[in-house]
């Protein structure tokens, strides 16, 4: 939620949601009413992908070492416009996302017989560029919503399309139409990746997920 230049931070600081100013551009400080508000939105997301399975929560660092978040996404070439840090002596990365360590946390769940399905909420740090940018161009992201779902290659195309119909009954629910793009492979990321993306009061189109 940029501080600068939005018409819709008046309304937000007004509705108790966001304090008036922040921490700096991108970077609004929650109130009460605003982390109830997210809280009760994540709960309702989990609910939503979760469809009555069970699900494992993780809670990721906010930093990452920087040899250790250079050696996890050196398959894929990582993420962009992150922000790196010297703190206290160390090289360390504010983290920009969760799918790692979600996978992670699957993995060794499975391994065990357990669920592979793994929910993240934390605090990220991306400055978003693009043509289609996001609703909110926050730098410091809370919350940070990441959901994974580990399951056998024959089942994954299935598995996405459900998931993909609950993305799209989880923004019903909040009254956002949505459209579910398909942008193709992504670096060696993803085979596919797809966007939700919905639209401002002017038409343009923003990416909601």
């Amino acid at each position: 939620m940029s501080q600068t230049g939005s018409s819709y931070v008046p309304d937000l600081v007004r509705g108790g949601v966001i304090a008036d100013g922040g921490y700096g551009k991108g970077m609004p400080i929650m109130r009460a009413w605003g982390l109830k508000l997210a809280e009760r939105m994540v709960a309702l997301f989990a609910d939503r992908m979760a469809m009555g399975r069970p699900i494992l929560v993780n809670r990721p660092g906010m930093l990452v070492e920087g040899d250790r978040y250079r050696a996890e996404v050196d398959t894929f070439g990582g993420f962009d416009f992150l922000y790196e840090l010297n703190w206290a002596g160390h090289d360390v990365v504010a983290r920009p996302d969760g799918a790692v360590a979600n996978l992670a946390m699957a993995v060794r769940s499975r391994a065990g017989g357990g669920p592979a399905t793994v929910l993240s909420c934390f605090q990220g740090f991306r400055e978003i560029r693009g043509w289609t940018p996001p609703l909110f161009r926050d730098r410091l992201i809370w919350p940070f919503v990441q959901f994974n779902d580990l399951v056998p290659a024959a089942e994954a195309g299935a598995e996405t399309a459900a998931l993909l119909d609950r993305m799209i009954g989880f923004f019903d629910t909040l009254a956002l139409p949505v459209r579910i793009i398909d942008m193709g492979p992504w670096k060696n990321y993803a085979r596919r990746l797809y966007n939700v993306v919905g639209h401002l009061g002017d038409g343009s189109p923003t990416t909601l997920a």
